[in-house]
């Protein structure tokens, strides 16, 4: 059984923190960041508080590495900072926008989208040299942004906001599910296959590139045993943060409390996956047998059986307590790891270890 601990205004509480720990950092901090003159490579084993715009107090909403060598990090004050030797040394770039990014995605070490606050979209073509803001037609918190080329792509964010582009964004158009609920990830396997889940349960299915979505929570059915002024909690009272397929037929998804649910036949019946884990997960990875997961206070899962079963490794192999919001594995070997307080993590074995390639304070 789950004992889910949060209430439902813990779900909205949680569901909004990066949102709420991207702004409580001064203005100052971002003032001194802006001059991208002003800094040159990072050497990322020597992180200095006072070298903007990497430091103690900057916080790493996303991460994404089209290959192993070039990889991108978003977080606070509209900072984006780049990679070419697989985080040895990072460039900070000209984002553009005070904005909290709070999402990546490239598919290629030319072409990226980042995305954030107040509706912000900005787009590269040139590796990060130039970032260049879209019109993203709306004005809601986008927490989440996939591309499957570099012309074909969506975002998700608050009051049910599903965008799409054809044209690389060029023009983004919305989507109607029918849903004002908070959306906070998504997850595309092709043009035509994709995933977002959000708050209040929420898991949407669409087969033709998001022309229509489908709910797939309706068969989640798990037993919970809190009452809420005598009202037993259902799935509508959870919120799910990510989702991870495999194929249009098998995939995961997670979210507050440590919850995470198996589907084999596209999300017609799910499995509860027995929990590794009492604390909320923000993103999961699951490739070739192997599946990691992360979220709250350093929380690290991971699953040796292709996802079917998740182990908290004791003691954790990643050696921070502070929340952890998105991870992204080039191969089964190297994956990354980004979150609060200039968090950045580097595994080479699988998750078997993780090396820090940020602030030596952020541990």
């Amino acid at each position: 059984m789950y004992k889910i601990k949060e209430s439902r205004l813990r779900n909205a509480i949680v569901t909004g923190v990066m949102v709420v720990v991207a702004g409580y950092l001064s203005y100052e901090t971002y003032r001194l960041s802006v001059k991208e003159e002003s800094i040159g490579p990072i050497e990322v084993k020597n992180f200095d508080m006072q070298i903007p715009p990497v430091t103690y107090g900057d916080n790493f909403f996303g991460v994404s590495f089209p290959d192993k060598d070039n990889g991108w990090v978003v977080g606070s004050y509209g900072t984006v900072i780049h990679t070419q030797d697989g985080g040895q040394n990072w460039l900070r770039q000209n984002s553009h926008t005070r904005e909290p990014l709070i999402a990546v995605t490239f598919v290629d070490p030319q072409n990226g989208w980042a995305v954030g606050k107040a509706g912000i979209i900005v787009h590269t073509a040139d590796g990060g040299k130039t970032w260049e803001a879209q019109d993203s037609t709306t004005k809601h918190l986008l927490s989440g942004v996939r591309f499957v080329d570099s012309k074909q792509g969506w975002a998700v964010g608050e009051w049910g906001t599903i965008l799409h582009t054809s044209d690389g964004g060029q023009h983004w158009v919305a989507q109607e599910t029918g849903n004002d609920v908070i959306l906070n990830g998504l997850f595309f396997l092709d043009a035509s296959n994709g995933w977002v889940v959000g708050e209040k349960g929420t898991v949407l299915k669409t087969s033709d590139g998001g022309a229509t979505w489908v709910s797939k929570s309706h068969n989640i059915h798990v037993e919970i045993t809190e009452h809420v002024r005598g009202t037993p909690l259902t799935i509508k009272d959870l919120s799910i943060f990510t989702a991870c397929f495999l194929t249009p037929a098998e995939g995961w998804v997670a979210g507050i409390d440590g919850v995470m649910f198996h589907t084999m036949d596209g999300g017609e019946s799910w499995d509860v996956v027995p929990k590794a884990s009492k604390r909320s997960l923000f993103d999961m990875v699951v490739r070739d047998g192997h599946g990691w997961a992360v979220g709250t206070e350093g929380t690290y899962i991971t699953s040796d059986d292709g996802g079917k079963m998740w182990k908290q490794p004791d003691p954790s192999p990643v050696p921070t307590t502070y929340w952890m919001y998105r991870a992204d594995f080039v191969t089964p070997q190297l994956g990354y790891v980004v979150g609060a307080h200039g968090t950045i993590f580097r595994t080479e074995d699988a998750g078997q270890s993780w090396k820090q390639l940020g602030n030596p304070m952020g541990s």
